[in-house]
């Protein structure tokens, strides 16, 4: 770990505990989004950690969520955190999250997909539904950082 990020201060237990999450993970960062355990939302930012699994830990599903079933659920999220002016809007084998400049679309085989850099074609981030709270995240840490504007076509 980088320990100049502290500007040479000393920050004790804090590094040694982001120095022992770097140790475990394969990827971590943070991001800017907002609550979604209190009554009124409220801007924050939130930490995240990815620990490597093999598939023997992964259990079998036995049951994937159909893609309106995925989409309404998102944006539930999506309300729950005061993205005002979600909605939710069902097709024959796809669903779509739209809210001001961004859409996402909820289709088959489980995933969740929408364009991270508008105007550039081919340029979009996929996740599986088992990825749902984080995909909410995304799509906050894009509206708190203002990178959703425009129209996001197809």
């Amino acid at each position: 770990m980088d320990e100049s990020r502290d500007g040479g201060r000393e920050l004790g237990g804090a590094w040694a505990r982001l120095a022992l999450v770097e140790a475990l993970s394969s990827q971590w960062g943070w991001h800017r989004t907002r609550s979604r355990l209190l009554p009124r939302p409220v801007s924050g930012k939130a930490t995240w950690f990815a620990v490597p699994v093999t598939p023997v830990c992964v259990p079998p599903r036995d049951h994937r969520p159909l893609p309106w079933e995925a989409a309404v659920v998102l944006c539930r999220l999506l309300i729950a955190r005061g993205l005002d002016g979600t909605h939710c809007h069902h097709g024959s084998d796809r669903s779509v999250v739209t809210l001001r400049g961004l859409t996402v679309w909820s289709e088959p085989p489980g995933v969740f997909r929408w364009r991270v850099r508008p105007g550039v074609r081919n340029a979009y981030a996929c996740r599986p539904y088992a990825d749902l709270h984080d995909v909410a995240d995304e799509v906050v840490c894009h509206h708190e950082r203002g990178a959703v504007s425009g129209e996001d076509v197809r």
